[in-house]
């Protein structure tokens, strides 16, 4: 069973979807924290009520973030497969890590803050910033039963700190970013990022300053 937050008769709902591929709407008084309280209701051995009446398809929902506001710094993985770890040849990533993925993958954090909706548009953050933005698609999990050793990529991150019910971790991305093309490609305003995987669906997001 899986958790989401979907927007739903003119308003945010915290969603279960069946293996059938239902939404079942949940009667969350308090959505703000998306899907921590199915999170918890599950850790605790009880259930949460679900909105009465017919399971509705998908084409009923608009999808939204799952986690409007994660509780700590997202956890990400670089340099997870040898196409993506050959990349950034020339960079800072390449000179810090190197280009051998049998050496392991790199874990760094970026700011909750940087949460969106998975149609809603992304601010660049202009000039005084940075110009160089690059493209990135990955699969993030929602950390649902905490603890300081956890299988795979999501070890690498648990290294050390113990994770928490609620925390996201980013998987680590494909081979074919912009850094990796000579001269690099950017992105700009009015550029569209879309990530598409069999069975969970697509996202797509824009770019605007």
């Amino acid at each position: 069973m899986r958790s989401t937050r979907w927007s739903w008769e003119e308003r945010c709902r915290a969603v279960i979807v069946s293996a059938r591929g239902e939404r079942v709407p949940l009667a969350v008084n308090d959505v703000g924290p998306g899907v921590l309280p199915p999170i918890r209701a599950r850790l605790e051995g009880s259930t949460l009520q679900r909105v009465t009446g017919t399971r509705q398809p998908t084409t009923a929902f608009t999808l939204r973030t799952s986690l409007p506001t994660p509780r700590r710094d997202l956890s990400c993985v670089g340099r997870d497969g040898r196409a993506h770890a050959q990349e950034p040849a020339g960079t800072a990533f390449h000179s810090a890590t190197g280009t051998d993925a049998a050496q392991g993958p790199v874990v760094f954090t970026t700011l909750p803050q940087v949460a969106v909706g998975p149609f809603d548009a992304v601010r660049l953050p202009g000039r005084t910033v940075s110009e160089q933005i690059d493209r990135e698609g990955e699969i993030a999990v929602v950390i649902g039963r905490g603890g300081p050793d956890i299988r795979r990529l999501i070890a690498a991150c648990s290294l050390g700190i113990t994770l928490m019910p609620g925390e996201l971790t980013a998987t680590g991305t494909p081979a074919d970013l912009g850094t990796g093309f000579s001269p690099s490609r950017w992105l700009g305003p009015d550029d569209g990022v879309r990530v598409e995987i069999d069975g969970p669906g697509r996202i797509e997001n824009r770019l605007e300053h």
